[in-house]
């Protein structure tokens, strides 16, 4: 991850606080507490995007983006072919080649292909500005989807936006409440929209469904 990026969420680990009553209570299961802010009023999902990204494994260009805010879902695919054959060469020997591969196109097209990451940066801008001006938590668990992202918006000639605010997820990773949850998303995203793990909003969704389960939220 970029530096300028490691710092941001270094900053938020030590002056963000969690508020929520189901914030507190996921926080006490771990050794440590999210970066995450809310108010009072707020729902828990009212201002977290959950996002995931495909990309190839050796070179790391960005294929796909998912993301979920609310219930309000987002996907973009690289049409691109020369990218496409080089993810047909790169996932050749991986396992989960076959599933990301198989899936990239598929999904509901929100706004579906795409060509290059800039062109992906501009969409997911224009896809969360129905929330402006509150803040956004930029919700991943895995930190190449944000560096990807970051990297996308300075190749679309855009700042990271002032309102969106990065959350680190990989505290749910491997947590059996969590793990549940999202076997559960990726069984109603292969029935809504025929795709499942490893494809980018899957995952999203599955991301959205363990946070909403480990904290223990209804939203």
């Amino acid at each position: 991850m970029h530096r300028k990026l490691r710092r941001r969420e270094r900053t938020e680990g030590r002056s963000l606080t969690i508020r929520q009553p189901q914030q507190l209570a996921l926080a006490a299961r771990f050794s440590r507490k999210l970066p995450c802010h809310f108010t009072r009023s707020q729902s828990p999902l009212d201002n977290f995007v959950f996002i995931d990204s495909e990309f190839t494994p050796v070179t790391r260009r960005w294929l796909s983006l998912g993301a979920v805010l609310g219930d309000k879902e987002f996907y973009a695919h690289e049409s691109d072919n020369s990218v496409l054959a080089l993810a047909q060469k790169e996932f050749g020997a991986i396992a989960v080649g076959p599933a990301v591969l198989a899936q990239l196109s598929e999904g509901p097209p929100i706004p579906g292909p795409v060509n290059g990451s800039a062109a992906m940066a501009r969409a997911i801008v224009a896809w969360a500005k129905s929330a402006e001006p509150c803040t956004l938590h930029i919700c991943y668990d895995y930190s190449l989807d944000v560096q990807l992202l970051e990297d996308a918006l300075e190749a679309a000639g855009l700042c990271w936006p002032a309102n969106w605010q990065p959350c680190n997820l990989a505290i749910l990773n491997g947590d059996p409440t969590a793990e549940a949850a999202r076997r559960t998303a990726w069984s109603d995203c292969l029935r809504r929209h025929r795709v499942q793990q490893h494809h980018a909003l899957a995952d999203a969704i599955a991301l959205q469904a363990a946070y909403r389960a480990q904290s223990g939220s209804n939203a």
